[in-house]
């Protein structure tokens, strides 16, 4: 095999695996309510895309957290976050590859994986406050929602996904940004990241 398809089949077989590892990650989370029938949760998913992202780039990053969380959703009955988890999260591992191998960086600085890991967090923040936000009003008018305040509600969900996801981020940056290093490492120590 030569070395660019065997590039273009590494690159695939990690980001599957990725994608596969961010799915297994997000079944283990804390699932948590604040104002009543409002519910959002904490999880792992977050931290494989970052991994993702950092050790792979910004396409990698964005397939796996996009495809492995959007499988979860589609497979434990959240069909209305699918889609948006599809988008925000492709967004959000994106991002963080994007600013983590800028000018040749190649994930290899802590201080830029910090903040390429804010960076996607935000974006993963602000894609679900609008997700949340727009599918309780969607509940809501048509009827599928407790009755009240519709916008009421919908701000009561926003708030708990906001806490959701900041806890989330931040425990995504707490694993993938230590052990980015020892992962490269030995991936590369078994060949496995050569280019």
């Amino acid at each position: 095999m030569d070395s660019v398809n065997l590039k273009k089949t590494r690159f695939m077989v990690f980001t599957a695996l990725m994608a596969a590892l961010s799915f297994a990650a997000t079944y283990i989370h804390i699932q948590f309510s604040l104002g009543g029938a409002s519910s959002s949760m904490v999880h792992l998913g977050s931290a494989v895309c970052f991994i993702a992202a950092l050790l792979l780039g910004d396409l990698a990053g964005g397939l796996a957290g996009g495809i492995g969380m959007t499988l979860y959703d589609l497979l434990n009955g959240y069909m209305m976050t699918a889609p948006w988890t599809l988008v925000i999260k492709f967004l959000t591992g994106f991002v963080v590859g994007k600013i983590a191998w800028s000018r040749g960086r190649r994930g290899n600085d802590q201080k830029t994986n910090f903040i390429a890991c804010l960076a996607g967090g935000a974006v993963s923040l602000v894609g679900y406050a609008i997700c949340d936000f727009v599918n309780s009003l969607i509940k809501f008018y048509t009827g599928s929602a407790h009755t009240g305040n519709a916008i009421t509600l919908a701000l009561v969900k926003v708030g708990t996904g906001i806490v959701g996801s900041l806890a989330t981020t931040l425990i995504a940056i707490i694993i993938a940004v230590p052990f980015n290093d020892s992962i490269k490492k030995a991936l590369s120590k078994s060949k496995l990241l050569q280019d």
